[in-house]
Protein backbone atom coordinates (compact mmCIF):
# COMPACT_ATOMS: atom_id res chain seq x y z
CA UNK A 1 0.00 0.00 0.00
CA UNK A 2 1.17 3.45 -0.76
CA UNK A 3 2.53 5.66 2.00
CA UNK A 4 -0.22 8.30 1.32
CA UNK A 5 -2.61 5.56 1.05
CA UNK A 6 -1.62 3.73 4.30
CA UNK A 7 -1.76 7.29 5.89
CA UNK A 8 -5.09 7.96 4.89
CA UNK A 9 -6.45 4.75 6.19
CA UNK A 10 -5.38 5.46 9.69
CA UNK A 11 -6.66 8.75 9.68
CA UNK A 12 -9.91 7.24 8.75
CA UNK A 13 -10.69 4.33 11.03
CA UNK A 14 -8.64 1.53 8.51
CA UNK A 15 -11.32 2.67 5.70
CA UNK A 16 -10.28 3.58 2.44
CA UNK A 17 -12.47 4.75 -0.79
CA UNK A 18 -11.90 3.17 -4.02
CA UNK A 19 -11.36 6.71 -5.66
CA UNK A 20 -8.53 7.44 -2.65
CA UNK A 21 -7.14 4.21 -3.66
CA UNK A 22 -6.51 5.19 -7.48
CA UNK A 23 -5.70 8.70 -7.00
CA UNK A 24 -3.02 7.12 -4.46
CA UNK A 25 -1.81 5.08 -7.35
CA UNK A 26 -3.27 1.64 -7.32
CA UNK A 27 -4.77 0.12 -10.07
CA UNK A 28 -8.07 -0.75 -11.25
CA UNK A 29 -7.09 -4.14 -11.60
CA UNK A 30 -4.62 -3.83 -8.41
CA UNK A 31 -7.54 -2.39 -6.00
CA UNK A 32 -9.91 -5.22 -8.06
CA UNK A 33 -7.32 -7.70 -6.81
CA UNK A 34 -7.19 -6.72 -3.15
CA UNK A 35 -11.02 -6.96 -2.77
CA UNK A 36 -11.26 -9.86 -4.99
CA UNK A 37 -8.80 -12.69 -5.29
CA UNK A 38 -6.46 -11.37 -2.94
CA UNK A 39 -8.95 -10.45 -0.51
CA UNK A 40 -6.50 -8.33 1.47
CA UNK A 41 -9.73 -5.78 1.80
CA UNK A 42 -12.93 -6.03 2.94
CA UNK A 43 -16.08 -4.43 1.10
CA UNK A 44 -17.60 -2.62 3.45
CA UNK A 45 -19.84 -0.54 1.07
CA UNK A 46 -19.66 0.15 -2.51
CA UNK A 47 -16.74 1.73 -3.24
CA UNK A 48 -15.45 1.73 0.31
CA UNK A 49 -13.17 -1.16 1.62
CA UNK A 50 -11.38 -1.76 5.28
CA UNK A 51 -8.10 -2.31 5.17
CA UNK A 52 -8.56 -4.68 8.35
CA UNK A 53 -9.97 -8.06 9.27
CA UNK A 54 -12.31 -8.87 11.21
CA UNK A 55 -15.77 -7.15 11.85
CA UNK A 56 -16.49 -3.66 12.21
CA UNK A 57 -16.48 -1.81 15.08
CA UNK A 58 -19.38 1.11 15.68
CA UNK A 59 -16.72 3.76 14.71
CA UNK A 60 -15.79 2.06 12.07
CA UNK A 61 -19.31 1.94 10.36
CA UNK A 62 -19.94 5.70 10.81
CA UNK A 63 -16.49 6.50 9.35
CA UNK A 64 -17.81 3.99 6.41
CA UNK A 65 -21.07 5.95 6.10
CA UNK A 66 -19.86 9.14 5.93
CA UNK A 67 -17.31 8.15 3.48
CA UNK A 68 -19.75 6.45 1.08
CA UNK A 69 -21.70 9.24 1.02
CA UNK A 70 -18.91 11.90 0.12
CA UNK A 71 -17.91 15.25 1.14
CA UNK A 72 -20.08 17.51 3.12
CA UNK A 73 -22.22 14.17 4.37
CA UNK A 74 -22.86 15.10 8.10
CA UNK A 75 -24.06 12.52 10.91
CA UNK A 76 -27.52 13.16 12.48
CA UNK A 77 -30.76 12.18 13.66
CA UNK A 78 -30.79 9.35 15.85
CA UNK A 79 -27.07 8.92 15.01
CA UNK A 80 -26.04 11.91 17.05
CA UNK A 81 -28.05 10.67 19.82
CA UNK A 82 -26.78 7.81 20.29
CA UNK A 83 -22.96 9.36 19.97
CA UNK A 84 -24.38 11.78 23.09
CA UNK A 85 -25.13 8.48 24.58
CA UNK A 86 -28.60 9.50 25.23
CA UNK A 87 -30.78 7.01 27.85
CA UNK A 88 -34.11 7.71 25.21
CA UNK A 89 -32.00 7.63 22.20
CA UNK A 90 -33.46 4.45 19.83
CA UNK A 91 -31.27 1.90 19.26
CA UNK A 92 -31.82 2.00 15.42
CA UNK A 93 -28.40 0.99 14.62
CA UNK A 94 -28.48 2.26 10.99
CA UNK A 95 -26.36 5.31 10.50
CA UNK A 96 -28.25 8.86 9.44
CA UNK A 97 -27.05 11.25 7.28
CA UNK A 98 -27.29 14.81 6.08
CA UNK A 99 -26.31 15.48 2.63
CA UNK A 100 -26.76 17.91 -0.34
CA UNK A 101 -29.87 18.35 -1.80
CA UNK A 102 -27.81 17.71 -5.56
CA UNK A 103 -26.46 14.83 -3.83
CA UNK A 104 -27.04 11.64 -5.16
CA UNK A 105 -26.58 8.22 -3.42
CA UNK A 106 -27.33 4.61 -3.35
CA UNK A 107 -29.87 3.54 -1.01
CA UNK A 108 -28.60 0.91 1.31
CA UNK A 109 -29.69 -1.15 4.15
CA UNK A 110 -27.12 -0.36 6.67
CA UNK A 111 -27.41 3.97 5.88
CA UNK A 112 -30.22 6.52 6.07
CA UNK A 113 -29.32 9.79 4.06
CA UNK A 114 -31.86 12.48 3.87
CA UNK A 115 -31.30 15.09 1.17
CA UNK A 116 -31.38 18.64 2.25
CA UNK A 117 -31.47 22.23 1.04
CA UNK A 118 -30.59 23.37 4.44
CA UNK A 119 -27.10 21.88 4.92
CA UNK A 120 -26.14 22.89 8.87
CA UNK A 121 -22.91 23.82 9.65
CA UNK A 122 -21.83 20.85 11.01
CA UNK A 123 -19.99 20.64 14.60
CA UNK A 124 -17.65 17.76 15.37
CA UNK A 125 -18.35 14.52 17.83
CA UNK A 126 -15.85 12.17 18.77
CA UNK A 127 -14.27 13.15 15.88
CA UNK A 128 -17.04 12.81 13.46
CA UNK A 129 -18.88 15.48 11.25
CA UNK A 130 -22.80 15.76 13.15
CA UNK A 131 -25.48 18.04 12.54
CA UNK A 132 -25.75 20.82 15.61
CA UNK A 133 -27.82 19.68 18.74
CA UNK A 134 -30.90 21.59 17.90
CA UNK A 135 -31.57 19.88 14.12
CA UNK A 136 -30.03 16.62 15.39
CA UNK A 137 -32.69 16.15 18.04
CA UNK A 138 -35.60 17.09 15.82
CA UNK A 139 -34.39 15.00 12.83
CA UNK A 140 -34.65 11.97 15.05
CA UNK A 141 -37.95 13.04 17.32
CA UNK A 142 -40.00 13.06 13.87
CA UNK A 143 -38.92 9.43 13.31
CA UNK A 144 -40.27 8.44 16.80
CA UNK A 145 -43.57 7.92 18.31
CA UNK A 146 -44.94 10.71 20.41
CA UNK A 147 -44.60 9.45 23.59
CA UNK A 148 -40.11 8.70 23.06
CA UNK A 149 -40.15 11.82 20.86
CA UNK A 150 -41.45 13.72 23.97
CA UNK A 151 -38.86 12.14 26.11
CA UNK A 152 -35.91 12.70 23.73
CA UNK A 153 -36.62 16.05 23.62
CA UNK A 154 -36.92 16.27 27.28
CA UNK A 155 -33.43 14.58 28.05
CA UNK A 156 -31.83 16.92 25.30
CA UNK A 157 -32.82 19.68 27.74
CA UNK A 158 -32.35 18.14 30.72
CA UNK A 159 -28.82 17.22 29.74
CA UNK A 160 -28.37 20.56 29.28
CA UNK A 161 -27.21 20.19 25.39
CA UNK A 162 -29.66 22.77 24.39
CA UNK A 163 -32.83 24.99 25.49
CA UNK A 164 -36.27 24.43 24.77
CA UNK A 165 -36.37 28.22 23.12
CA UNK A 166 -33.24 26.96 20.36
CA UNK A 167 -35.21 23.98 19.52
CA UNK A 168 -38.69 25.68 18.93
CA UNK A 169 -36.81 28.12 16.48
CA UNK A 170 -35.56 25.09 14.65
CA UNK A 171 -38.78 23.45 14.32
CA UNK A 172 -40.52 26.54 13.80
CA UNK A 173 -37.72 26.61 10.08
CA UNK A 174 -38.06 23.04 9.90
CA UNK A 175 -40.99 21.65 7.11
CA UNK A 176 -40.15 17.91 7.34
CA UNK A 177 -42.70 15.33 8.33
CA UNK A 178 -43.42 14.47 11.54
CA UNK A 179 -42.67 18.02 12.72
CA UNK A 180 -46.70 17.70 14.62
CA UNK A 181 -45.61 15.16 16.56
CA UNK A 182 -41.88 17.08 17.35
CA UNK A 183 -44.00 20.33 18.31
CA UNK A 184 -45.84 18.46 21.07
CA UNK A 185 -43.48 17.41 22.72
CA UNK A 186 -41.66 21.02 22.72
CA UNK A 187 -45.18 22.73 23.99
CA UNK A 188 -44.65 19.79 26.65
CA UNK A 189 -41.41 21.04 27.75
CA UNK A 190 -42.10 24.50 27.60
CA UNK A 191 -45.05 23.79 29.87
CA UNK A 192 -42.63 23.22 32.25
CA UNK A 193 -41.92 19.64 32.53
CA UNK A 194 -38.62 18.70 32.66
CA UNK A 195 -38.06 14.92 31.92
CA UNK A 196 -39.34 12.25 30.35
CA UNK A 197 -41.24 10.59 33.58
CA UNK A 198 -42.83 13.91 33.92
CA UNK A 199 -43.74 14.68 29.93
CA UNK A 200 -45.79 11.71 30.88
CA UNK A 201 -47.32 12.92 34.25
CA UNK A 202 -48.22 15.80 32.49
CA UNK A 203 -50.29 13.95 29.76
CA UNK A 204 -51.48 11.72 32.89
CA UNK A 205 -52.87 14.84 34.57
CA UNK A 206 -54.05 16.50 31.84
CA UNK A 207 -57.39 13.89 31.82
CA UNK A 208 -58.35 14.38 34.90
CA UNK A 209 -61.78 15.47 35.09
CA UNK A 210 -61.65 16.86 38.19
CA UNK A 211 -58.67 19.50 38.58
CA UNK A 212 -56.89 21.58 35.57
CA UNK A 213 -53.50 21.50 34.33
CA UNK A 214 -50.68 21.27 37.02
CA UNK A 215 -48.22 23.92 37.33
CA UNK A 216 -44.72 21.69 36.70
CA UNK A 217 -41.37 21.72 38.92
CA UNK A 218 -43.44 24.19 40.64
CA UNK A 219 -41.27 25.68 43.77
CA UNK A 220 -42.44 25.75 47.70
CA UNK A 221 -40.78 27.31 50.17
CA UNK A 222 -40.42 24.90 53.45
CA UNK A 223 -39.16 25.87 56.97
CA UNK A 224 -37.22 28.42 54.74
CA UNK A 225 -35.83 25.59 52.36
CA UNK A 226 -37.11 25.61 48.78
CA UNK A 227 -38.69 22.50 47.44
CA UNK A 228 -40.23 21.45 43.77
CA UNK A 229 -43.13 19.79 43.14
CA UNK A 230 -42.51 17.81 40.20
CA UNK A 231 -47.24 18.23 39.05
CA UNK A 232 -48.71 20.52 41.86
CA UNK A 233 -52.20 22.13 42.56
CA UNK A 234 -51.64 25.18 44.87
CA UNK A 235 -55.08 25.99 45.16
CA UNK A 236 -55.76 22.89 46.83
CA UNK A 237 -52.52 22.40 48.22
CA UNK A 238 -51.93 18.56 46.22
CA UNK A 239 -48.75 17.51 44.70
CA UNK A 240 -48.03 14.28 42.38
CA UNK A 241 -44.23 13.17 42.18
CA UNK A 242 -42.68 10.64 40.12
CA UNK A 243 -40.76 8.44 42.53
CA UNK A 244 -37.80 7.32 40.47
CA UNK A 245 -35.43 4.74 41.58
CA UNK A 246 -32.20 7.07 40.52
CA UNK A 247 -33.55 9.98 42.30
CA UNK A 248 -34.93 8.80 45.36
CA UNK A 249 -34.79 5.31 45.98
CA UNK A 250 -31.25 4.67 47.56
CA UNK A 251 -29.58 5.95 50.81
CA UNK A 252 -29.18 8.75 51.42
CA UNK A 253 -31.51 9.92 48.58
CA UNK A 254 -34.20 8.09 50.22
CA UNK A 255 -33.55 9.41 53.32
CA UNK A 256 -34.18 13.45 52.06
CA UNK A 257 -36.94 12.04 50.43
CA UNK A 258 -39.08 10.77 53.06
CA UNK A 259 -37.88 13.71 55.33
CA UNK A 260 -39.14 16.18 52.52
CA UNK A 261 -42.65 14.16 52.62
CA UNK A 262 -43.17 14.69 56.14
CA UNK A 263 -42.50 17.80 55.70
CA UNK A 264 -44.87 18.38 53.29
CA UNK A 265 -47.08 16.34 54.91
CA UNK A 266 -47.16 18.24 58.31
CA UNK A 267 -47.67 21.62 55.78
CA UNK A 268 -50.63 20.45 55.02
CA UNK A 269 -50.05 19.07 51.81
CA UNK A 270 -51.63 15.70 50.48
CA UNK A 271 -48.76 14.01 48.08
CA UNK A 272 -49.05 11.25 45.69
CA UNK A 273 -46.12 9.03 44.06
CA UNK A 274 -46.11 6.70 40.95
CA UNK A 275 -42.84 5.49 39.73
CA UNK A 276 -41.67 6.41 36.13
CA UNK A 277 -42.65 2.86 34.67
CA UNK A 278 -46.08 2.68 35.84
CA UNK A 279 -46.21 6.28 34.20
CA UNK A 280 -44.99 4.74 31.01
CA UNK A 281 -46.40 1.41 30.61
CA UNK A 282 -49.79 1.47 32.12
CA UNK A 283 -51.71 4.32 30.40
CA UNK A 284 -55.12 3.81 31.99
CA UNK A 285 -53.50 4.57 35.54
CA UNK A 286 -56.11 6.65 37.76
CA UNK A 287 -54.27 9.37 40.40
CA UNK A 288 -56.57 11.62 40.82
Amino acid sequence: MPDVLRAKAVAQDGLITRGQALEAGLTRHQVDWLIGRGARWQIVLRGVYSATSGALNRRQQLRAALLYAGDGATLTGITVMQLYELRYAPTDRRVYLLVPIARRVRPHPAVVVERTRHMPVPTVRDGFPAAPVERATLDAARRCSPRDAQALLAEVVQRRLTTVERVARCAAESHQPGMATVRAGIAALSAGAASAPEVDLQRLCKRSTLLPPPAMNYPISLDGHRAVADACWPDVRLIVEVDSTEHHGFGAAAEHTSRRRAALTAAQWTVLSVSPSRLRDDPDLSLI
